[in-house]
């Protein structure tokens, strides 16, 4: 094979190489050289030159980039806190046998939520009002169980029910006495902590003909 012969076979792999490589108007330029330097023919010629511009309208513009989805990065939510200290004070009505009289009532809650509905609280009650002109008074201790209806609402309503221990006095006669009571309420969220408690609660004792009703109005904290 004579050296020019072969010289112009290399040069024309190596341009079909850069035509491979180049991007599509690259090629083109490529093949317009070889068919004005006479190494490719014109039918060679128009049929590369129709691969070039299928190719080219086939494959997507080096300067797109891949679709990449969003992702949608949420903020985890914090713990709500569990347990509940809250303070209360009201007034109501106590019936002692055929007597009745206001009752004056306050009571002091420590609780834990063992679910995000369920409550279990302890703490102390009490209780004063005057029958016929004699003093009445009741302080002992409670235990509660309280049902949350949607807890994280600002408006929580609530049920539950309780049972105290409690020393009953009255003048200066004084005995012990199981109180048992239903109760139900509302809380107020003021702030991701802080809460107002309003609470409607209906009471007996076990043994004394005493029995009434008190609504009380108090403040709890979350923590």
């Amino acid at each position: 094979m004579k050296p020019r012969t072969l010289f112009a076979h290399l040069t024309f792999a190596a341009a079909l190489v850069t035509a491979a490589t180049a991007d599509p108007a690259g090629q083109l330029r490529e093949l317009d050289q070889l068919l004005k330097e006479g190494r490719i023919s014109q039918a060679e010629h128009d049929r590369r030159w129709k691969d070039v511009i299928t190719q080219g309208t086939n494959t997507p513009a080096a300067t797109s980039s891949p679709s990449v989805p969003k992702l949608d990065f949420k903020r985890p939510e914090p713990p709500r806190p569990r347990n509940e200290f809250s303070i209360s004070g009201g007034a109501g009505s106590i019936d002692v046998g055929d007597s009745s009289d206001v009752l004056y009532a306050a009571t002091a809650m420590l609780g834990r939520f063992i679910t995000p509905n369920l409550q279990l609280s302890i703490g102390a009650e009490y209780g004063r009002a005057d029958i016929e002109d004699a003093s009445l008074s009741a302080l002992g201790g409670l235990g509660a169980i309280d049902f949350h209806f949607n807890p994280t609402a600002r408006f929580v309503p609530f049920i539950g029910a309780g049972a105290a221990y409690t020393r009953v006095q009255i003048e200066d006669d004084s005995d012990y006495d199981w109180c048992w009571s239903a109760h139900l309420g509302v809380k107020q969220t003021i702030r991701a902590t802080t809460a107002i408690k309003y609470q409607l609660a209906y009471f007996d004792h076990a043994d004394f003909d005493i029995q009434g009703f008190a609504a009380t109005i108090g403040v709890s904290w979350m923590f």
